[in-house]
């Protein structure tokens, strides 16, 4: 039985944050002593005016948590007991210390934070003190210590609930041709599940790409909500739409619903690319761009249209005057899922359109 609270991961990334703020300082001011030209404006070199202050309020929160070796224990224990080895959850690769433990981490970020206490005690602290000790490591540990538990509790809480993503794994990783760094999902066999910007993008992503490519009828209904992307248009000829003359394409009604849909689109390139497919034009933006214009360019057959795209999710487009809600949009299409034949009066949705994500 767990009796250990929830990991405090606001306080660990506030510790981890100050121990960040003396490696940025100490190597600054080793910077600035050596006569090196600092890549920094002067208004921002190194200055060691905040270290006491910086100093006193790690010493005080450790005294308020009753003690830094105690709090770190009881995060390690219960990081441990919830979560198993730290590498079940993240790339080998992306723990910066041999041995790939949550044990080593913790006593790294404990020397840092042990060290900050000492010199806090010291009435006559001199710089000399604080640059002769190495805060990177405990600063990196920290680092390692909050991208594993993030990891961890987003992807169990994903296993727990949707039964998918089994020995899944986040890896942080160059966007290919690129100097982006971005975060992403790996499954057993090392293939890209999903990425995004942040560890919880990048588990979403996945979690809607694996969703997506299950028959829908195997998804709860929530499942089917949360990888339907709902898209408002209308009917219109020209630029603007008020043209007289000129073909009916479907147009926006407004820069929320174009965002939307670019983002979408998006998704599509990128659940393309993880696959390795080719793609014509291979520049992302410009393959978003004709992407919009071949769905835009019919105006819809009925009152809205349903789209199941697989590895990327279910996309409704629908008129501005629709007479029902867009819930009532998606259980009318979730439960044609089992009942193609519609037979209620009113409004009629058909299964969605299953289409290659190619």
């Amino acid at each position: 039985m767990i009796t250990n609270p929830k990991p405090n991961l606001e306080t660990l990334l506030w510790v981890g944050h100050m121990l960040r703020e003396m490696w940025r300082l100490r190597n600054q001011h080793l910077d600035f002593t050596k006569g090196k030209a600092s890549l920094l404006p002067p208004h921002l070199l190194a200055t060691f005016a905040g270290v006491r202050d910086r100093l006193n309020m790690l010493r005080d929160q450790g005294e308020a948590l009753g003690g830094w070796k105690p709090f770190l224990q009881k995060q390690r224990e219960h990081l441990e007991q919830h979560y198993g080895q730290l590498t079940d959850w993240v790339a080998p690769e992306c723990v910066d210390f041999p041995d790939r433990s949550w044990q080593v981490l913790f006593d790294k970020v404990l020397e840092g934070v042990e060290k900050t206490s000492e010199l806090a005690c010291e009435p006559a602290l001199t710089e000399a003190e604080v640059v002769a000790i190495d805060w990177e490591i405990s600063a990196r540990a920290l680092h390692n210590i909050h991208f594993a538990a993030r990891a961890a509790d987003g992807l169990k809480n994903v296993q727990d609930v949707d039964g998918i993503m089994a020995d899944a794994r986040v890896k942080r990783a160059m966007v290919k041709n690129s100097n982006i760094l971005e975060m992403q999902i790996l499954s057993a066999e090392g293939r890209i599940l999903g990425g995004g910007c942040t560890v919880d993008a990048a588990i979403e992503q996945a979690r809607r790409a694996e969703l997506a490519s299950k028959p829908y009828k195997e998804l709860t209904f929530q499942q089917f909500v949360d990888i339907t992307t709902v898209i408002e248009v209308q009917d219109g000829r020209g630029k603007t739409g008020t043209a007289t003359k000129g073909k009916v394409r479907l147009l926006f009604p407004d820069i929320t619903s174009m965002a939307t849909m670019r983002a979408f689109c998006g998704q599509w390139y990128d659940a393309l690319t993880r696959q390795g497919k080719e793609l014509q034009p291979r520049d992302r933006k410009q393959w978003i761009e004709d992407g919009l214009k071949e769905l835009m360019s019919q105006p819809l057959q009925t009152s809205m249209k349903s789209m199941a795209i697989d590895g990327v999710g279910h996309l409704l487009m629908h008129y501005s005057n629709f007479p029902i809600s867009r819930m009532q949009m998606l259980e009318s299409i979730y439960a044609s899922l089992n009942a193609p034949e519609e037979t209620e009066s009113g409004p009629k949705a058909s299964a969605p359109q299953r289409m290659k994500a190619a």
